[in-house]
């Protein structure tokens, strides 16, 4: 291919070359070597059109590739007809940006940053993360992860680029949403490098391991509260599919919560679920402490040194109508010993120790824990003589509940006998409207946390006769609850071949394109599966049941 030289005026860069850093050193050491030994390498331009209003204007050039040397160049020229060696070649804009994301990708000093655009220009542009790994010869996980720092802030971009923070920190970091990298760069804005541990510790501070939450290890490990999510089905859990922090994916108790806010939501709106099981004996707003109730208090460490999430779950509690008590104004330390022991009891009943609940908060992470603490004689309108009759009265209010508690378990065992009759006594009336209240009473008792939410508002611990009272009263919401119940056995049974009929006879009267799109894809999926089967079967002259085909002859004689 001919070189020719044509003047400096008449060249300019491509606003499409990736490559946008140059070393002003290297460039002045280039310049001193072209100067001695003239240009080794002539670089490589294509045509273009003139920009000029003149239309006798001489036509331009653009570099494709040696943007480099051009500007060491221009260090030297004289004037615009300074002569620079150049390859001519007609080239469309994606041939050219295609040589020069080549070019640039084959250097060994490539920017990290350039090749991340690099790399996204090429995908925008039609190659699949597979095609450039293979014509790089790099890891298709390195190239996806070259794509993700493009999310980088523009401070983080900075720095990186300045080699304040190394490109693991940075791939990282890149991770996360515009918000937590701003927070990142505050935090760490006076280190003078930042470094992988950094990242990853800043990281550990924001994702939550989920083995470490209240729900999670408990009876409600799918507890969907404050997000609307079970953690098994979230896309932020780190186990799951999806998950960008592919190094954080492991099993079981490493999962971890990538996303800050819903791990919040989901914190606090189960531990609202633990006060709310006490509601009816928590002590409103606006009411006096009184024994045998139980205090909601704020007991908070001077080391928290950041009160939102404290301060948000307190108005929670307020907005339900329960009184929060400062902790420091009406109690003292609280007691060792723990519920049942008699020695606690004692403490109970001389008014010596309050049950509480106590919202609790060391460092940053909030708590919900019975508590009892220690009651101030000396608290501002309880004198000793209400301590005293308190005490009575509480000694004598637990005894009488004590005794109902076992008059009404006596009084269920004896009606519980009255059913231990056979099943086929049953007769086959139509149900009452009483049998149906029972039974819808039962399935909202057994029913998922969003239904039982959505009926009875604190519905962490109903019990039975709650839910038959809330029947009663609202039998327009009976055939709800009833189909919600069969919606949640229906969505068990799946994957259980035994439950298809049950499942698409209800399917059809609820979703009856959905169950048609299903079935149309199960049967085309059937024939491409099976149908090369069946033939081998009909070829050696059996039934898809594994039967022999009889001809027609051998059912003749048997006629």
């Amino acid at each position: 291919m001919k070189v020719e030289t044509i003047p400096i005026g008449r060249i300019k860069p491509s606003p499409m070359n990736p490559r946008k850093t140059f070393d002003q050193d290297d460039l002045m050491e280039l310049a001193q070597n072209i100067k001695e030994q003239g240009l080794l390498q002539p670089i490589t331009v294509r045509p273009v059109e003139s920009k000029d209003s003149d239309p006798l204007a001489d036509s331009c050039y653009e570099i494709v590739c040696g943007e480099r040397r051009y500007r060491a160049m221009a260090m030297l020229a004289d004037g615009d007809n300074y002569g620079v060696p150049c390859l001519i070649r007609s080239m469309t804009d994606d041939e050219a940006f295609d040589a020069m994301i080549t070019e640039n990708l084959q250097r060994k000093d490539v920017d990290p940053m350039e090749e991340a655009f690099a790399f996204a220009q090429l995908a925008e542009r039609g190659s699949t993360t597979e095609d450039i790994a293979l014509r790089f010869g790099k890891s298709r996980r390195f190239v996806l992860d070259r794509i993700k720092l493009n999310r980088l802030v523009p401070e983080l971009t900075l720095r990186l680029k300045d080699g304040e923070m190394s490109i693991s920190a940075a791939m990282t970091i890149c991770k996360l949403d515009d918000d937590l990298q701003r927070e990142f760069h505050k935090r760490y804005a006076h280190y003078a490098t930042v470094s992988k541990g950094d990242a990853e510790r800043f990281c550990n501070s924001i994702f939550q391991y989920l083995s470490n939450s209240a729900w999670f290890n408990g009876e409600r490990k799918d507890f969907d509260g404050g997000c609307g999510v079970k953690c098994s089905e979230c896309p932020f859990n780190t186990i799951n599919v999806g998950c960008i922090f592919y190094e954080m994916k492991a099993e079981g108790s490493e999962a971890r919560c990538t996303n800050k806010d819903k791990y919040q939501d989901k914190k606090l709106a189960y531990l609202m679920t633990l006060i709310d099981e006490h509601a009816d004996d928590i002590i409103k707003k606006g009411d006096p402490l009184e024994f045998g109730k139980i205090a909601v208090v704020a007991d908070i460490s001077d080391y928290v040194n950041d009160r939102s999430e404290i301060d948000k779950f307190i108005g929670m509690v307020e907005a339900k109508g329960y009184e929060v008590f400062i902790k420091s104004e009406a109690f003292g330390t609280y007691s060792y010993y723990n519920p049942g022991d008699e020695r606690l009891d004692e403490k109970l009943a001389n008014h010596e120790v309050f049950r509480c609940l106590s919202i609790n908060a060391y460092c940053r992470d909030v708590n919900v824990n019975e508590r009892y603490y220690q009651f101030k004689k000396d608290l501002e309108g309880v004198d000793n003589k209400t301590i005293q009759e308190g005490a009575e009265v509480a000694k004598l209010a637990e005894r009488y509940k004590k005794a109902s508690d076992k008059c009404r378990l006596n009084r269920s065992s004896s009606i519980s006998e009255i059913f231990g009759f056979s099943a086929s006594k049953l007769n086959t009336d139509p149900l009452s409207e009483t049998e149906l209240d029972v039974l819808a009473a039962y399935m909202l008792r057994h029913a998922d946390w969003k239904m039982r939410s959505a009926m009875l508002g604190n519905s962490a611990q109903q019990s039975a006769d709650a839910c038959y009272d809330f029947i009663t009263k609202n039998r327009d919401k009976r055939d709800c609850i009833i189909r919600d119940y069969l919606r949640n056995f229906l969505y068990d049974v799946g994957g259980v071949s035994q439950g298809y009929a049950a499942q698409s006879a209800v399917a059809k009267q609820w979703a009856p394109d959905e169950l048609k799109r299903v079935e149309e894809a199960y049967a085309a999926e059937l024939e491409k599966k099976t149908a090369k089967i069946a033939k081998q079967l009909n070829d050696m002259g059996y039934t898809t049941e594994g039967k022999k085909i009889e001809s027609k002859k051998s059912r003749k004689s048997k006629k």
